[in-house]
């Protein structure tokens, strides 16, 4: 045997652990006879050419397979298998495998080889691998052997010569010259304007070509435009001759380059995209340079297509500011907006107005920062939208925390001042202003996982726009999200709407406590979604450590002497410890399990598997959504998983397919974009063989969703 991939003895072991504890864990799984046997779940074929055998696995949905557990070898005489090219996988978190890279749907894996000698008719080929099922059940690991048949001619002694060498050295070529394709036809290049201030690339490989990863740029000798870096996705791995280690592409790569531009510059500007690469079969193509002629959108936001002007995306943006106020995840901050302008409706008019001016501010200067570094990680290639701090689980539990203390000093355990204008109080010392600057703060972070009407078009004009148009239009919406709390702190006949103050507001006080605790009971069961179960287990534990802080730093105005300090150095160790928790622990995306009817159940969303659906005639149902979004969970609570809308959808054969955004998905960012969206959530609903969909409204009912369905053709008059 050739090559073998070895693995230590324990990793067997913890797969029949991983084995053992799926089946005495997991009591509501389904029946063993529920699940297909190993060969129908990952069917697999192999195809050979004269270098590589290209190993094709079809993971049935509801499937996976490990990456690092997948393994080829052969036992066939003078046969040597090389390195596999393994694809990127995606992450997956197991309890006994640890962090890994899985498989899902279709996935190719070359295999190169070569042959010492005569070469055989077939070759032995042994396959490797371990998978489970969504639904409960792991296989034990599996061996396969197969025999594959090789094209007539094998390649020669002592293995393949290497293209590179024998193409500058004029030696003859292992194929006929007139067997490759032109350059042109085995590598295509488009460029095409993302918005004003963005480039996309996409390269085209023909089958049996490929293109090295280091070889492609993007410049331009337009002294109206500034290139930034080319953004590429990670490659696949290959060993080359003569450039040693490289990374390459295979039938498709896409990357984005962020650009500026003069203010008067509306093109059209010529880009050169230069690349490089090779066929297997045995012939390298020198370096390749095409220039590119492209058209870049107005940059005042005005579009061909009618996209909203920045005026329009600014008032879009107050509006959508005004209605955030009203969604529930602001609900718990404007119940401590609405005490303390309570406490304060008899004091000085000036003192509430200072609050009011100082609230907006801090809504407002958080907006902003949120807003450019959205802008600035977008320049540097990164595909994120509204809400892409929640797509981290330590931003997530680090508000969890901070919601934990803030019902805590609602409740009473610890108290940071002497008026509740907010939560940050003993951030500074003294007036309310301070105080209410970090409750508009603490305001933007609790309403980034809503998105109301109007918002979303402005988030998604503004992203189309220069740095500063969209920073104006983050300001439009943090001054809408301040403006009910504005005009009660400069209007006092606003005021005087309040209740009067009394003994009544020290219990309202401490009733407000309890959406907070909700609040971050919500934001645990986000952590489980989208990270591992260690890292909620450390958040469970480090909200210990926060309660035992505050309770420590309330307990030292009540000693003396000595333990005032070591109150004071208890709860000072245990918010460190608390924050320190989390970063030995690896916060990798988990994969759970999802109630069968729910949303999150449907099968995974990919543009190829919807454009499948639509030219077969089925009418389709795409829900981008996230598990932090308030938005997206009470839409799909309400309205998509509603028992008659659902019944609805099996008779008129409607497929849901779900693209969950919970944790970072470049592919998912770039279809919101495309749909002029920078968030979720956005539903779009295909008719059969629609050449685009009809997008819905971001609040759904019932009704619309079954008057959509009632304008089908039942399910069995409208397919085939």
């Amino acid at each position: 045997m050739k090559q073998s991939p070895s693995r230590p003895w324990f990793a067997a072991v913890a797969a029949l652990a991983l084995v053992a504890a799926t089946a005495l864990t997991a009591p509501s799984a389904q029946a063993d006879e529920d699940f297909l046997p190993p060969q129908q779940a990952y069917a697999y074929r192999v195809e050979a050419d004269a270098h590589a055998l290209v190993v094709h696995y079809d993971i049935h949905a509801g499937y996976y397979l490990y990456r690092q557990r997948l393994g080829f070898a052969t036992d066939s005489a003078g046969v040597t298998l090389g390195a596999p090219e393994y694809p990127k996988g995606l992450p997956h978190t197991d309890d006994y495998f640890g962090t890994q890279e899985i498989y899902r749907g279709p996935v190719a894996i070359r295999v190169p080889y070569s042959i010492a000698g005569a070469a055989p008719a077939a070759l032995s080929l042994t396959l490797k691998l371990q998978g489970c099922a969504d639904a409960g059940l792991c296989y034990p690991p599996q061996t396969w052997t197969t025999k594959v048949a090789l094209p007539a001619t094998g390649a020669p002694a002592g293995g393949p010569r290497a293209p590179l060498l024998g193409t500058l050295l004029g030696d003859k070529a292992p194929a006929k010259q007139d067997d490759f394709l032109p350059v042109d036809e085995a590598y295509r290049a488009t460029l095409e304007a993302d918005g004003p201030d963005r480039l996309r690339l996409r390269l085209v490989i023909a089958d049996g070509y490929y293109l090295y990863r280091d070889k492609i740029s993007v410049k331009t000798d337009d002294t109206r435009l500034t290139l930034g870096a080319l953004a590429l996705p990670q490659g696949l791995d290959h060993e080359d001759a003569y450039f040693g280690r490289q990374q390459i592409y295979r039938q498709q790569v896409d990357g984005t380059v962020p650009l500026t531009r003069g203010a008067a510059a509306a093109g059209p500007f010529q880009v050169s995209v230069s690349y490089q690469g090779c066929a297997d079969a045995g012939l390298c193509y020198p370096p390749q340079t095409r220039v590119l002629a492209i058209a870049l959108p107005a940059a005042d936001g005005a579009s061909a297509g009618g996209a909203p002007t920045l005026g329009v995306a600014i008032l879009l943006a107050i509006l959508g500011g005004l209605v955030l106020n009203l969604m529930p995840c602001v609900l718990p901050v404007l119940s401590i907006k609405a005490v303390s302008l309570a406490a304060a409706a008899d004091g000085d008019a000036a003192g509430t107005r200072l609050k009011g001016f100082a609230y907006t501010a801090g809504v407002i200067a958080s907006m902003l920062v949120l807003a450019g570094a959205l802008l600035a990680l977008r320049a540097a290639g990164e595909q994120i939208g509204w809400g892409f701090q929640l797509q981290s689980p330590r931003f997530v539990l680090a508000l969890c925390y901070l919601l934990m203390l803030v019902g805590l000093n609602l409740s009473g355990v610890f108290e940071v001042g002497g008026s509740l204008a907010g939560a940050g109080d003993r951030l500074t010392q003294g007036d309310g202003a301070r105080a209410s600057f970090f409750t508009g703060v603490l305001t933007t972070l609790v309403a980034t996982p809503c998105t109301a009407p109007f918002m979303a078009t402005a988030v998604g004009v503004a992203l189309t726009q220069s740095a500063a148009a969209a920073l104006a239009v983050f300001a439009a919406l943090g001054l809408g999200l301040a403006i009910p709390y504005l005009l009660l702190a400069l209007v006092p006949a606003a005021r005087h709407l309040l209740p009067k103050p009394g003994a009544w507001m020290n219990h309202f006080k401490q009733a407000l406590a309890f959406p907070m605790y909700a609040s971050a009971g919500w934001l645990l069961w986000v952590l489980a979604q989208q990270s591992s179960a260690q890292l909620l287990a450390v958040a469970i534990f480090g909200l210990i450590l926060v309660a035992l802080a505050a309770w420590c730093y309330e307990l030292r105005k009540s000693v003396h002497g000595g333990w005032r300090h070591v109150n004071a150095v208890v709860a000072l160790a245990a918010l460190i410890a608390a924050c320190a928790l989390p970063a030995g622990i690896k916060g990798a995306a988990a994969t759970p399990a999802h109630a069968p009817g729910s949303a999150a159940a449907a099968p995974a969303y990919s543009p190829e598997r919807v454009d499948a659906l639509v030219a077969a005639g089925r009418p389709v149902f795409v829900i981008f959504t996230a598990d932090w979004c308030v938005t997206c969970k009470v839409n799909e609570h309400v309205a998509i998983e509603n028992d008659e809308v659902q019944a609805l959808f099996r008779a008129k054969g409607v497929e849901t397919v779900t693209a969950d955004w919970t944790n970072q998905d470049a592919t998912i960012s770039r279809e919101l974009a495309r749909h002029g969206r920078a968030g979720v959530p956005l539903y779009l609903f295909y008719k059969p063989r629609a050449a685009a969909p009809e997008v819905l409204p971001q609040i759904l009912t019932p009704g619309a969703l079954r008057e959509l369905a009632n304008a089908l053709p039942d399910a069995a008059a409208g397919t085939g």
